[in-house]
C-alpha cells in the first residue's frame, strides 16, 4: 500500500486542487497554478486513509436503505459518518472547521436556507394551488391534461425545487383527477408526468435543487468554469425544454399502448373504498401543508422519507352519519381563518392580502434579475441574494399582515441543512484520504475539457451510475472536488449538473421527488405507483433524454 501511494504521490499531490471540502483555496480572475499544486503535497498516513475507506462504506447503506435493527434516518446517518472521521482523526478538528467555514460551503447553505424560505411563503399563500386552479381545465384530453399538469410541474420546479414542487401539486392534482371523474388507467402515467417533468425542470435553474445549488455555490469562484443562472439557461434551459416535450411524447406512448395501472400497480393492502376523500381545492387553508415545510433534499435514502407526513393545518373534524345508528365517520375538512385569527401575529394561513402577494412576486422576480445580472464587476452573491430576499418578505409580512415570521421559519426543513453539513465534513474527510481523485485519475478524467467522445461518454456513464447508487448529492461533491479552478472545464461542470438531474428519472428511488409523489398518491388516493412501474417506464426514456441533452450542451459549447 505504501508503495502504490509513494508510486502515486504526484497524484495525491493534487487532491486539494478542486476539492473545495478540503481546501480554503479561492480562484480570482488570475489562478496560480504552482502555488495551487504546493497545498497538498503530503502523502497521507495509510491508516487514516483505510480508516476514510471504511467509514464511506460503513455508512453508506444507512443513508440509502432502513435498517430495521438500527432505524436511523439520512441526516442522522451522515452526522455518524462525520462523527467517526472526525473522531479517529481521518481529519483534525481544525480541518473540520475550516471546511464548514469554507466560502463554497456557507454559500451552498446561504442559498438553500433563502430559497427554502421564500418557497415557503409561497406555499403558505396557497398560490401554487391558486396557479393550479385556473391551470387546469375541465373535461379536456388525455393529451391536454398531460401537457398542462406537465408544463406547470416543469416551470414551477424551476423556481421553487423539484421537491417542493412534488409535494405541493401532488395532491392538488390527484383530487382534481378524481374530481373529474376521470378513467383509472390515466392515473400512473399522470403521476410519471408529475414526477419526471419536475425533475427535467429543476435543471434549468441553479436553485430548481440541491445539486444544482451545490454546483453553483461551488463554481462561484471558478473564473473559467462558474455556472450561474445565465450560463444554466442558456445550455441546459434549451435540452430541458426539449426533453419537456419530448418526455411528453414518451408519457402518451406509455398511455396509450402500454404499462396500464391495473397490473403494474396494485391497490394498497387494507384500503377501504368507502373511505371518503376530501377534494376541496380553492382559497380554503391546504389541507396537506406540511409540518416540517417544504422538502428540498435529493439525497434521501430509498424509501419514503419520514418527514412526508399528511397533516391538517388549522383544520376542524367533522362528524357525519348517512344513516342512523350508522360508525361516526371522521373526516378532516379546512378552516376559514377568523379575522381574529388573521390578526394573530403567531397565525400561520393564507392571508389573502394582494399587497403582499405582490410583494412575494416582486421579490423572487428581483431575486432571479440578481442572479442574471451577476458579473465579474458587480456580483451578486448567489448565497446572500436569496437570504436578501427572504429577509425582505419577512419584513413585508411583518408591516402588511402583522405576521410573526418564527411560525414560517419553523416550517423549513431544518434538517436538510444539517445533513449538507454532515456530508460537507464526511465526503470532505473521504476527498481527503485521496480515493476519489484517484479512481478519478484512473477513468482518465482529470483535467480534461470534455471535449473527446470517449471523455464524455465516461463522464456520463459514470454519473448516470453514481447517481442512482450513490445519490446525486453526495456524488456532486466527490465529482465537483476534482474540479480544476485552473482549466476551462464548464463542460464537465454542466454535464454534472444535467445528467445528475435528470438521471434522477431513471428509477423511483433515483430522485427524493419520485418518492414524494409515489408516497402523496398512496395517502391521497390509496394508489400505489411501484418501482418496477417505474423503472419500465423510465428507464429507456430517461437514457434517451439525458443522452439527447448532452448532445445539445455539447453543440452549444462548440458555437
Amino acid at each position: 500500500m505504501v508503495g502504490l501511494l509513494n508510486y502515486r504521490a504526484r497524484g495525491i499531490a493534487l487532491l486539494l486542487l478542486g476539492a473545495f471540502l478540503a481546501s480554503g483555496v479561492y480562484a480570482g480572475d488570475k489562478c496560480d497554478a504552482h502555488q495551487y499544486f504546493e497545498e497538498g503535497h503530503d502523502v497521507i498516513e495509510t491508516w487514516r486513509l483505510v480508516l476514510g475507506t471504511i467509514f464511506f462504506i460503513v455508512v453508506l447503506p444507512f443513508i440509502f436503505f432502513e435498517i430495521p435493527f438500527f432505524p436511523i434516518d439520512t441526516t442522522v446517518a451522515v452526522m455518524i459518518g462525520a462523527l467517526f472521521m472526525v473522531g479517529t482523526t481521518v481529519i483534525t478538528q481544525e480541518h473540520t472547521y475550516e471546511i464548514l467555514g469554507e466560502v463554497e460551503n456557507l454559500r451552498t447553505i446561504f442559498l438553500l436556507m433563502g430559497m427554502m424560505l421564500m418557497a415557503q411563503y409561497f406555499e403558505r399563500e396557497l398560490i401554487i394551488n391558486k396557479i393550479l386552479k385556473r391551470f387546469l381545465k375541465n373535461n379536456t384530453s388525455m393529451y391536454g391534461y398531460l401537457w398542462r399538469v406537465g408544463l406547470m410541474c416543469f416551470i414551477l420546479s424551476a423556481l421553487f425545487t423539484n421537491d417542493a414542487v412534488c409535494l405541493i401539486v401532488t395532491p392538488l392534482v390527484l383530487r382534481h383527477w378524481a374530481q373529474q371523474k376521470r378513467q383509472h388507467d390515466e392515473l400512473e402515467t399522470v403521476l410519471l408526468c408529475i414526477a419526471t417533468n419536475s425533475n427535467i425542470g429543476s435543471s434549468m435553474t441553479i436553485f430548481g435543487n440541491p445539486q444544482m445549488a451545490l454546483i453553483a455555490s461551488v463554481t462561484d469562484s471558478h473564473p473559467y468554469s462558474r455556472l450561474d443562472l445565465l450560463t444554466c439557461l442558456m445550455y441546459i434551459g434549451v435540452p430541458a425544454i426539449i426533453g419537456y416535450f419530448l418526455n411528453l411524447a414518451f408519457l402518451l406512448m406509455h398511455y396509450k399502448y402500454g404499462c396500464m395501472t391495473k397490473s403494474a400497480s396494485p391497490p394498497l393492502l387494507g384500503y377501504d373504498s368507502n373511505d371518503p376523500l376530501d377534494f376541496t381545492m380553492g382559497d380554503q387553508q391546504n389541507t396537506f401543508l406540511e409540518e416540517s415545510g417544504s422538502v428540498l433534499s435529493n439525497s434521501g435514502r430509498a424509501g419514503a422519507p419520514d418527514r412526508i407526513k399528511e397533516t391538517c393545518v388549522d383544520g376542524r373534524e367533522r362528524k357525519s352519519k348517512e344513516n342512523a345508528g350508522a360508525d361516526d365517520v371522521r373526516v378532516c375538512t379546512p378552516s376559514t381563518d377568523t379575522k381574529e385569527e388573521k390578526k394573530n401575529p403567531d397565525a400561520y394561513g393564507p392571508t389573502e392580502s394582494l399587497p403582499f402577494h405582490i410583494c412575494l412576486c416582486l421579490t423572487m422576480t428581483l431575486v432571479v434579475v440578481l442572479f442574471i445580472a451577476s458579473t465579474k464587476e458587480v456580483p451578486f452573491d448567489i448565497g446572500l441574494v436569496p437570504m436578501a430576499g427572504a429577509t425582505l418578505i419577512m419584513i413585508s409580512d411583518a408591516i402588511i399582515n402583522k405576521r410573526n415570521a418564527l411560525q414560517t421559519m419553523k416550517r423549513i426543513d431544518w434538517d436538510v441543512l444539517v445533513l449538507f453539513f454532515g456530508f460537507f465534513v464526511w465526503l470532505g474527510a473521504y476527498n481527503h484520504t485521496g480515493i476519489p481523485r484517484w479512481f478519478w485519475m484512473q477513468l482518465g478524467l482529470d483535467h480534461n475539457e470534455m471535449k473527446s467522445f470517449v471523455e464524455i461518454v465516461i463522464m456520463v456513464s459514470f454519473v448516470i451510475v453514481g447517481s442512482n447508487l450513490f445519490s446525486n448529492v453526495p456524488l456532486c461533491i466527490l465529482v465537483l472536488a476534482q474540479l480544476d479552478p485552473c482549466k476551462k472545464q464548464l463542460g464537465m461542470v454542466l454535464f454534472l449538473g444535467w445528467v445528475s438531474t435528470v438521471a434522477g428519472n431513471l428509477t423511483l428511488f433515483g430522485s427524493v421527488a419520485n418518492l414524494i409523489v409515489a408516497q402523496k398518491s398512496l395517502t391521497t388516493l390509496k394508489f400505489r405507483l411501484t418501482f418496477w412501474a417505474y423503472l419500465k417506464y423510465g428507464f429507456i426514456t430517461t437514457l434517451i433524454i439525458c443522452i439527447l441533452g448532452v448532445l445539445i450542451i455539447y453543440g452549444l459549447l462548440l458555437i
